[in-house]
């Protein structure tokens, strides 16, 4: 009798070509150069759109913000555009000051 766990995929999961082809997308990235699938490349594609929206929202909006404000405005980003690019928008937005 065989069990269902006892069927491995054909291709090891770790293999660089498991995932399929990966695109001509090449980030470079202190000294590191990354090659991109396409599913990869269209979340990076949907997070920096995400992040000029943010970006031009906190720019717009940004006055005298108190840190609820902030909070809110990050919630309502960091899934779209990640904490990182969020972060760096806020050290850039302060730094000028």
């Amino acid at each position: 009798m065989i069990s269902e766990f006892s069927s491995f995929p054909d291709k090891d999961p770790f293999e660089d070509d498991y995932m399929g082809e990966p695109d001509d997308i090449i980030i470079k990235n202190s000294k590191k150069i990354i090659k991109l699938d396409s599913r990869t490349s269209d979340v990076i594609k949907k997070m920096d759109e995400a992040t000029v929206l943010a970006e031009t929202e906190f720019k717009e909006s940004f006055v005298n913000w108190k840190a609820h404000d902030v909070i809110l405005w990050w919630s309502k980003w960091y899934l779209k555009a990640g904490h990182k690019r969020l972060g760096r928008i806020l050290i850039k937005e302060f730094k000028k000051k």
